[in-house]
């Protein structure tokens, strides 16, 4: 395993107004970090409006989801076909992805499925924050997530629910989501992401 986080050192004091850095905001909604794309990120393209989806859900998996340290196999195996995403070891962990043409004026639920394999590590002592969002940044909804990685192979969700605005306009017609652990600088490693599911709130 690394001795040293390939983040550490990167993530502060960018300009904010760059295209090439992505913000990780906190749960207070204040801009804690920055990492440029070019050193971190594998970009995926964002997916198709959730009205074009069957039976109104979405499901996601893992190869269009942008990954931070996804290009390089020495964090992360991600195969191009429908096999889970493995984390093999990182100390900054962040997958997201997002959804266009929703309805802004209705909740969606987000769920990332996950599992850890037999040689996970490092979880349970920090806590992963779920993120979803509608369009603007003051729509975001945080949930803190304690997980343990004793049972290995047994898939778990973890999900949370979109907040609704009243204002239908095209900044707000996106939904975003991810999941986090970047704050604790320490090094995880062994969960698997098998899909994520975005349907209207409430609809099985």
């Amino acid at each position: 395993m690394s001795t040293s986080c390939p983040c550490a050192g990167r993530a502060r004091n960018l300009p904010r107004t760059s295209r090439d850095v992505v913000f990780i905001i906190d749960a207070f909604g204040k801009n804690l970090n920055v990492v440029p794309l070019q050193n971190c990120v594998n970009i995926h393209s964002y997916t198709d409006a959730l009205d074009n989806s069957k039976e109104g859900q979405l499901i996601i998996l893992p190869r269009d989801l942008s990954i931070v340290w996804g290009g390089d196999n020495r964090y992360w195996n991600i195969q191009p076909d429908d096999k889970p995403a493995e984390l093999l070891q990182v100390c900054w962990l962040e997958v997201t992805g997002s959804v266009n043409g929703i309805d802004p004026k209705k909740s969606y639920t987000v769920s990332f499925t996950i599992s850890f394999t037999p040689d996970a590590f490092g979880w349970g002592e920090y806590p992963l924050y779920f993120m979803v969002k509608t369009g603007k940044e003051e729509n975001s909804v945080w949930k803190k997530v304690v997980i343990s990685s004793t049972n290995a192979n047994e898939k778990m969700e973890i999900s949370g629910d979109s907040n609704t605005v009243k204002e239908s306009s095209d900044s707000n017609s996106k939904l975003y989501f991810g999941l986090y652990e970047v704050w604790s600088g320490k090094w995880k490693g062994g969960m698997q992401i098998h899909q994520v599911v975005v349907r209207e709130a409430n609809k099985n």
